[in-house]
């Protein structure tokens, strides 16, 4: 029993010599500042992210625009490909854009800034 008294005096005399680095206060003030702060980075991360969306969709479209233009041209006889030429056209021309899209919506919507 002498052995836990006298723990129990170093700890009790222990405590009372340290003094908090920041009061309770100030404390709770640093903790409602940084949610704050938090809360504004995750409001610019969305309007980000909303910018972005609508020029991917933008480009995206531009994009398949003129590829529809130059199918169509190709069809009514105006420009003159091979067949190999065309289909080729069309095979990279679609993997591009699904690889574009996939790319960006990914590190658009990733969990906690991670990509897969």
């Amino acid at each position: 029993m002498k052995v836990k008294a006298s723990v129990s005096k170093t700890i009790d005399s222990s405590n009372n010599d340290v003094e908090p680095l920041v009061e309770e206060s100030t404390f709770v003030e640093l903790l409602r500042r940084k949610k704050e702060l938090d809360l504004e980075g995750y409001k610019d991360e969305i309007s980000a992210r909303r910018w972005l969306v609508d020029a991917t969709f933008i480009v995206t479209v531009a994009w398949l625009i003129c590829v529809i233009c130059i199918f169509c041209k190709f069809g009514s006889g105006k420009y003159y490909f091979s067949d190999a030429v065309m289909i080729t056209f069309l095979t990279t021309t679609t993997a591009n854009t699904l690889a574009f899209l996939t790319i960006i919506f990914r590190y658009l919507f990733s969990r906690n800034g991670q990509t897969e």
